[in-house]
């Protein structure tokens, strides 16, 4: 077989080979464009939920163009922290509105269906169901509704120390609906925030009424009993 013969045989073949690379390529680019798009949408107010989580003043202004970015990033590329987000920015919006206002449940009703939405792609997320919660409560959802939600949060972040006190702050404001069942399963994050965070769990208790029985679950741990005892008094002896 002559050199020439073998050069337009292979050819075809080389001709083959380089579409698909080109092929490949192309589907590689393209599928990759939409995340791309919906990063360079959201990215510029990262800041914006930085200060939300710090409690942080934030202009409405800049919640609305954040809510913006995160919409026009949808758009391209859905994702449970996008629809996260949105929930999170609901919220801040409704802890704005007057209290019992219809404006503020009816932002809270938006963020608890943008939060159901994330947790629908990331139903692992611990941070996610205790916004769910936080949602409830401002929408004065059933007790039987939080309980099943309030399940659901334990078992997929029962331990996280900032969790655990928000967890109870909300808890507090359906403590006398609670299930027996329930409130012994909140005890053991009454140890917990106890053991971490006395003073806090402190504040909460009084502010929610429930302090007597925050101190019989901790009295079950010695040193989460000490530290709240402690606590209770110190805060007690400085009210006027």
């Amino acid at each position: 077989m002559s050199d020439q013969h073998v050069t337009k045989e292979r050819s075809p073949r080389s001709l083959v080979m380089v579409v698909a690379i080109l092929f490949v390529g192309a589907v590689a680019l393209f599928s990759g464009v939409p995340q791309l798009m919906s990063g360079l949408y959201s990215n510029p107010y990262d800041d914006v939920f930085s200060d939300i989580a710090r409690d942080r003043p934030v202009a409405p202004e800049l919640l609305s163009l954040a809510e913006t970015s995160r919409l026009s990033a949808i758009s391209w590329a859905e994702s449970g922290a996008l629809y996260a987000d949105l929930a999170v920015l609901r919220l801040a919006a409704a802890s704005r509105a007057p209290v019992f206002s219809v404006q503020r449940r009816q932002l809270a009703g938006e963020a608890h269906d943008f939060q159901q939405m994330a947790l629908a792609r990331a139903p692992g997320d611990g941070f996610g169901w205790v916004r769910l919660l936080q949602t409830m409560a401002v929408t004065a959802a059933p007790v039987a509704d939080v309980e099943r939600v309030l399940d659901v949060s334990l078992a997929r972040a029962s331990s996280h120390p900032t969790l655990v006190l928000t967890r109870i702050a909300l808890v507090g404001l359906y403590w006398r609906g609670l299930s027996p069942a329930m409130k012994d399963r909140m005890g053991r994050q009454f140890i917990l925030a106890a053991r971490w965070s006395p003073t806090a769990l402190v504040r909460i208790a009084r502010a929610r009424q429930i302090e007597d029985a925050v101190a019989g679950y901790v009295a079950a741990d010695p040193i989460a009993l000490a530290r709240y005892t402690y606590a209770r008094t110190r805060i007690r002896n400085q009210a006027p």
